[in-house]
């Protein structure tokens, strides 16, 4: 887990697999206090090779931690050859 801090708000980046869904995600949580919502997600798919992106409640995002988001489920999320 990796940690991005922003004034008292933290973004916490969560790697993980999903036997439901069939592939691999990685999170973007925001963590208030003792708080933590998972804002927005890329998932990709073992079944189709695809990378979807999610967003979730509506609380505006800074722009740099979804660009990191993406930038890192591109690096990690792939399958290795």
């Amino acid at each position: 887990m990796a940690h991005e801090q922003s004034d008292e708000i933290r973004y916490e980046y969560v790697r993980g697999s999903d036997v439901d869904r069939d592939g691999v995600f990685l999170e973007l949580d925001r963590v208030t206090g003792l708080q933590r919502e998972t804002v927005c997600e890329v998932f990709y798919s073992d079944v189709d090779g695809w990378f979807t992106f999610t967003a979730y409640g509506s609380v505006p995002l800074p722009l740099e931690h979804v660009e990191e988001l993406i930038r890192r489920a591109r690096e990690s999320l792939l399958p290795r050859p």
